[in-house]
């Protein structure tokens, strides 16, 4: 952010000499998983500080915003003097709709907001939040959501209605949602995107509207020159005639500026007070070197086996083990729970280190019941046949809605295939019709400690009423079950260590009365654990392929087919048989 502000800066100062107007916008997602969004828990909101002072003007709300639930994010923006602060920095939802007696409704969120530039044109901003982003909220309760491509219609002829020029779209929809946006919504001259984490190098033309978007966690500034025709009504961009970049990679050459730095080392000593409380002085610095590596840990690819979604699971398997005292059998996380690859250090202070703030960060989403950020770790028993369905669940959803749902796993080895998850779709109305025939072998690890020797007892189909310790986080868990009431055959009941069935929340981890064991936790654990000093990752993280194996079978449609052949041709040869019958 120091060092963002610098770059927007000299460009407004650029601009101002032209007397050209700039606008700094941003896609949403501002919070959730990093260390600093911790201190939402504790009513700051460091984010949207520093993006004040950085100067923006337009912020819509993400996905994230929610990790928290909408309470919290009403207490979020409070702390940063909304709705008064809405003046100097926008933080808008135009199709965000919570009910007018929650607090976040206190906030006035703009719905639609139009901005006069130096030379007077009216430039109006509507900030939508995506289907699949809102499908991806995990707290969004009580808080309701219209459709993003008609919200965007009623708001743009509103925006016509009160003299706009030109209308930018900011949302938090990804790049497919925003190429339907621009091709439904033709008062849209321009969207400005987020979500879907890309880093477009040059606009993406669609119905003659340009949509943009500059990576994630502040990789690059995207800047547009434009120019509005006033006889035509025509927006175009003109970084070429320019000759400018779309995208400005934010490096460390660029300086900072002093006066953000400040605010964020303030912040980092807010952030180091928070753990230290919270862990009983165990954690005490963000900056903290926890580890050291000669690789990087990597979620790619995504839909596979990684290195760090090994990692994860086996951090999650053997601290919980540790620490309750009771053997895990299997751990699950999904790829979009895991938010980011584990960087080391790349400067010649900092070859190699795994920092405290980079670790929490791939996995430190989410809040639990104790109002301490993290999903709480949940503990429960499996089947067998139910854990088949649970690698069952996995290549079903991910097929169906994207790599986040795709489970990383340890303890069991496994071989699939994810054309057979779906066994056909029905024509026309698009259903699709799951298989439950994706997974062809499951295995349990038998060895010891983390999952890297060749020792593994099968699992057989249907036959395995055998009672197995799985962990995972409460939102994996809380999912888990759900998908059971929508199809009958993936049914997953989380029982007890007698085989009776509990509710999530009776699965939570308590360390002790108040405090939940929490997900980014047993990463940390599991890290520090290697040894006191100079602690190294183990070298097997750096290779994958044997947890995970997609194997090529033949699809279930094509045996499908040929037993309708084969049905077919007995009916052919009845009906033959039948009429010689009575010839004869």
């Amino acid at each position: 952010f120091a060092r963002l502000s610098t770059k927007i800066d000299s460009i407004r100062s650029v601009k101002s000499e032209q007397n050209e107007s700039v606008f700094v916008l941003s896609g949403g997602d501002i919070m959730g998983g990093f260390p600093f969004s911790f201190l939402v828990m504790a009513g700051k909101a460091p984010e949207l500080h520093l993006m004040q002072e950085v100067g923006y003007d337009i912020i819509t709300i993400g996905n994230h915003e929610f990790d928290y639930g909408p309470d919290k994010l009403a207490t979020y923006l409070q702390a940063r003097n909304y709705p008064e602060a809405h003046e100097e920095t926008a933080v808008m939802g135009s199709n965000t709709y919570p009910p007018d007696d929650h607090p976040l409704a206190e906030m006035d969120i703009p719905r639609n907001l139009i901005m006069e530039t130096e030379s007077g044109l009216e430039v109006g901003f509507i900030g939508l939040l995506g289907r699949g982003a809102e499908q991806s909220a995990t707290l969004t309760d009580p808080v309701e959501f219209s459709d993003p491509v008609e919200e965007a219609k009623d708001q743009a002829a509103e925006l016509e209605d009160s003299g706009a020029d030109v209308i930018i779209a900011v949302t938090h929809s990804g790049i497919t949602e925003d190429e339907e946006l621009a091709r439904e919504v033709d008062a849209i001259d321009l969207v400005v995107g987020g979500h879907s984490h890309d880093a477009i190098y040059e606009p993406i033309i669609e119905n003659d509207t340009p949509i943009v978007q500059a990576g994630y966690y502040l990789q690059y500034l995207g800047q547009l020159n434009l120019e509005y025709d006033e006889d035509t009504g025509e927006l175009s961009i003109i970084n070429e005639e320019d000759d400018l970049p779309y995208l400005r990679e934010i490096t460390s050459e660029i300086p900072e500026n002093p006066d953000i730095t400040a605010i964020a080392e303030a912040y980092v000593d807010s952030t180091n007070a928070y753990l230290e409380e919270w862990t009983d002085d165990d954690l005490n610095d963000i900056r903290e070197v926890v580890a050291q590596s000669d690789f990087k840990l990597s979620r790619d690819p995504r839909k596979a086996e990684n290195q760090l979604g090994n990692f994860v699971t086996d951090a999650m398997r053997l601290s919980t083990s540790e620490i309750t005292g009771e053997t895990v059998d299997f751990a699950f996380q999904a790829d979009g729970a895991v938010r980011q690859h584990l960087h080391i250090g790349t400067m010649p202070w900092s070859e190699g280190d795994i920092m405290l703030h980079d670790l929490i960060t791939t996995v430190g989403l989410g809040s639990g019941y104790d109002e301490v950020a993290g999903y709480p770790m949940v503990s429960a028993y499996l089947t067998g046949e139910e854990l088949r369905r649970v690698m069952e669940v996995s290549l079903l959803l991910s097929e169906l809605f994207g790599s986040s749902y795709f489970l990383q796993a340890s303890g069991l080895r496994t071989e699939y295939n994810h054309a057979r998850a779906i066994f056909l779709t029905i024509p026309f109305a698009g259903t699709p019709i799951p298989s439950n025939r994706g997974v062809m072998k499951l295995e349990r690890y038998t060895g010891e400690g983390a999952q890297f020797e060749d020792q593994f007892e099968e699992i057989p189909r249907g036959e395995d009423d055998r009672l197995y310790h799985i962990v995972t986080d409460y939102y994996i868990a809380s999912f888990l079950p759900l998908v059971g009431e929508l199809v009958p055959q993936l049914d997953i009941q989380l029982k007890n260590q007698e085989g009776n069935e509990i509710s999530v929340e009776d699965a939570i981890i308590h360390l002790d009365e108040d405090r939940e064991l929490k997900m980014w936790e047993t990463v940390v654990k599991y890290t520090k654990s290697f040894g006191d000093d100079n602690v190294s990752i183990p070298a097997e993280y750096e290779s994958t392929g044997e947890r995970l194996v997609e194997i090529q079978t033949t699809p279930l449609w094509v045996w499908a087919f040929l037993l309708l052949v084969a049905l077919i041709a007995l009916i052919i040869f009845g009906i033959r048989k039948f009429k010689a019958k009575r010839v004869a």
